[in-house]
């Protein structure tokens, strides 16, 4: 497991591993930009389609319907690439799923190497972008057994998006099991890959999360762009907080959405009174992270916002990593480093605060959950 920080480490790797996959590529987006970079990877994704490799593409069609040019994959459909829009809004009288995204960001490249996280497809996403100076951010590429789970989230979603009899008997053949589900064994680090959504009768992204928050003895450290959580979720956060272990939370200093934004600082000062630390990350730029570590041995990275929507009204999925491993080390390194570009929101500041900024504050946390 290799954790990437930001779109230079990242996006260097995805195109490298894209243009060495030699049977299939399976990507999937919630948001995918028809820009330059999001150009870049089709034409890849083209070539590799006329070679003969197998490209499966899957993105949300709530989160690119501002994002994606009308034809933008007209010429990824004409070189035999399959395109799936998951769970299209065809008309706002029958949008019954219209609030249920697919949030997550895989991708898998013959079976053997996976990359999933924060990062979608879009200049934003390699800082590009007049709004903020850096878009911090970070995603992971995984090699071996646990890219098992990546492809079967995927699949599960294929399958779902296809909709027909038999649309599963090529990946649960003999032959489709070689192809599909075959990783070779690679590395000593070991991973365990959660994914769930709203048709799930449990809320298996959450509840892990907040299973590995719970196990905390010394420390939990947490950024995340969103923060709106359930009640149950604040109540586990505060709870390990008032405990006496060190809670750190980092949420951005300047936001993309202004109701998130303001939601997210609606929860600082109950925060602040269960003894956690709450941190505002450069005020010139957004932090997009959605990662957590525990005592420094334990974590996870992943798509899920720490807010009701990654919780209970999206499609989702975490890695969680154990041991201490590098990826684990590297992402204690990228917390200091943002801790030191990050501004502690104290109790003066609150207190300062004006009427008319708590009254945005207090009605976009009730409003944010369903946006």
């Amino acid at each position: 497991m290799e954790l990437l920080t930001n779109g230079e480490e990242t996006f260097p790797k995805i195109i490298a591993a894209l243009k060495e996959a030699q049977d299939h590529i399976h990507i999937q987006y919630y948001i995918y930009r028809s820009d330059e970079l999001g150009t870049e990877i089709r034409d890849i994704l083209i070539e590799k389609a006329k070679a003969g490799v197998e490209v499966r593409f899957m993105y949300d069609d709530w989160g690119c319907a501002k994002t994606m040019h009308e034809n933008f994959l007209e010429p990824l459909k004409e070189a035999g690439a399959h395109i799936h829009a998951f769970d299209p809004i065809r008309s706002v009288l029958v949008a019954r799923t219209a609030n249920l995204r697919n949030h997550r960001k895989i991708i898998v490249i013959d079976g053997q190497v996976g990359f999933t996280g924060g990062l979608n497809i879009g200049e934003e996403y390699r800082s590009n972008t007049p709004d903020f100076a850096v878009w911090r951010d970070t995603h992971i590429m995984i090699s071996g057994p646990a890219v098992l789970e990546l492809q079967e989230s995927f699949l599960i979603d294929w399958v779902y998006m296809e909709n027909r009899a038999g649309s599963a008997d090529l990946f649960v053949s003999d032959a489709g099991i070689k192809r599909y589900f075959s990783p070779k064994p690679e590395g000593q680090d070991w991973a365990q890959v959660v994914y769930g959504g709203p048709y799930d009768k449990e809320k298996w992204v959450r509840d892990a999360i907040l299973d590995l928050i719970d196990s905390a003895k010394k420390s939990v450290w947490i950024a995340s762009p969103y923060f709106v959580p359930d009640e149950e979720a604040l109540a586990v956060l505060r709870r390990v907080a008032m405990s006496g272990i060190d809670v750190r939370v980092i949420i951005p200093g300047k936001g993309d959405r202004g109701i998130s934004f303001h939601g997210s600082n609606a929860n600082i000062e109950t925060m602040l009174d269960a003894g956690a630390k709450m941190y505002a990350y450069r005020d010139d730029s957004f932090i997009h992270a959605k990662t957590i570590l525990v005592d420094g041995d334990r974590g996870a990275v992943g798509t899920a916002n720490f807010d009701v929507r990654s919780f209970r009204l999206n499609h989702e999925l975490m890695v969680f990593l154990y041991d201490r491993d590098p990826a684990l080390q590297k992402m204690e390194q990228d917390f200091l480093n943002d801790f030191k570009v990050s501004r502690l929101h104290t109790r003066e500041e609150l207190r300062q605060k004006s009427f008319y900024t708590k009254m945005k504050e207090n009605l976009s946390s009730l409003m944010s959950p369903i946006l």
